[in-house]
């Protein structure tokens, strides 16, 4: 299904930050919807996320997922205040109708917000935005890399993405190191990630050494390539994406267990 652009128009009014013992943490990364209430009611949520980006100044672009669809659009902010500076837009693809209601929950309270507060516990990075004029709040976790497991559904055979389907598998199992298969054989690298920048790479490691046949070897020659060309990476929803320093799209999961 061909998906279109859907512009929202309601100007954003909340700030994107986190704080620490001085209050002033920069909330740029990825966020993951846990709550959602709204007239003091909790409310059913599906799969959703946030990305801040800070685009330097006082600019931020803000993206993610909503459920059914993808959202983007840009603020400009001013203390604990924002204002939409590049309108906002999402994906217009259909969805079950409870997920719909939900995503149209969501999305109004990003484009109405008018409050925040954040705080950590136990190294876990919280962040909570609300909006009077919709009754609303939300509260997010910080999302990295660090205990998450993938697997493969596409690869850059050259010129774009091309849909794989097999046993090539990424786990980021501690905060440097990152395994998996290859589809046949087994791996170990080392890896630095900024969950800000979303800056990644892969630093060489141990190989088993089974042989596979020819089209195994060369989907294992591809991701293994693609691993050591990793400069950057995107969250989100289920999906994680890998990039050269290009920006051209490398590798593309979709989220298995936590490791």
């Amino acid at each position: 299904m061909k998906m279109q652009m859907v512009f929202f128009t309601a100007a954003l009014c909340g700030l994107f930050s986190a704080c620490t013992s001085t209050g002033t943490v920069d909330a740029a990364g990825d966020w993951e919807l846990v709550f959602l209430e709204k007239d003091s009611e909790a409310q059913q949520i599906a799969v959703s996320t946030l990305t801040v980006s800070d685009k330097g100044g006082s600019e931020y672009e803000l993206s993610g997922f909503s459920g059914v669809n993808r959202f983007n659009g840009k603020i400009g902010a001013d203390g604990n205040k924002i204002r939409s500076i590049g309108g906002f837009a999402s994906t217009r693809m259909a969805g079950p109708a409870a997920a719909m209601e939900f995503e149209q929950q969501y999305l109004d309270l990003l484009t109405s917000a008018d409050s925040w507060k954040s705080d950590s516990d136990e190294g876990t990075v919280r962040l909570e935005i609300a909006s009077s004029s919709r009754n609303a709040k939300a509260r997010f976790v910080r999302r990295t890399l660090e205990g998450t497991a993938w697997n493969i559904a596409a690869m850059n055979t050259g010129s774009a993405l091309v849909s794989k389907e097999g046993d090539i598998t990424l786990k980021f199992v501690s905060g440097t190191r990152a395994g998996g298969s290859t589809g046949i054989n087994i791996f170990d690298f080392g890896y630095k990630a900024d969950p800000k920048s979303h800056a990644l790479s892969f630093s060489d490691g141990p190989v088993t050494l089974m042989a596979g046949s020819p089209e195994e070897s060369e989907d294992e020659r591809l991701f293994l390539d693609g691993l050591m060309k990793t400069r950057s990476y995107s969250l989100s929803g289920k999906t994680l994406t890998l990039y050269d320093e290009a920006g051209r799209a490398l590798l593309e999961f979709s989220r298995a267990d936590a490791v």
